[in-house]
């Protein structure tokens, strides 16, 4: 226990800008994550700054209202500044 304790005050394991940035933004797209799941199972979501990227999958004919309905969620949550959705379409005929 004292070589961990010892060993985070090296400065190489101390929390930096950068590296708290990136916790923030993991800690948002799980936070966008668990609020879409519902809505979207098979949902991607990474996060930037507050710039929240969501790719997920839809048949066509449903598209704009899943991106509509998403990026309506999404906004709702503290810390995003802006939505990005990215659905790759499922071709209806494929699922006949």
């Amino acid at each position: 226990m004292d070589i961990i304790c010892h060993t985070v005050g090296f400065e190489r394991f101390r929390a930096t800008p950068e590296s708290q940035q990136e916790l923030e933004d993991l800690l948002l797209a799980a936070e966008v994550k668990a609020a879409l799941v519902g809505t979207s199972p098979n949902i991607e979501v990474s996060a930037e700054c507050g710039k929240v990227r969501i790719k997920t999958r839809s048949l066509e004919s449903q598209e704009m209202e899943l991106t509509e309905k998403l990026t309506e969620i999404a906004k709702k949550l503290d810390g995003v500044k802006d939505v990005e959705v990215e659905i790759s379409p499922i071709l209806s005929y494929l699922i006949d």
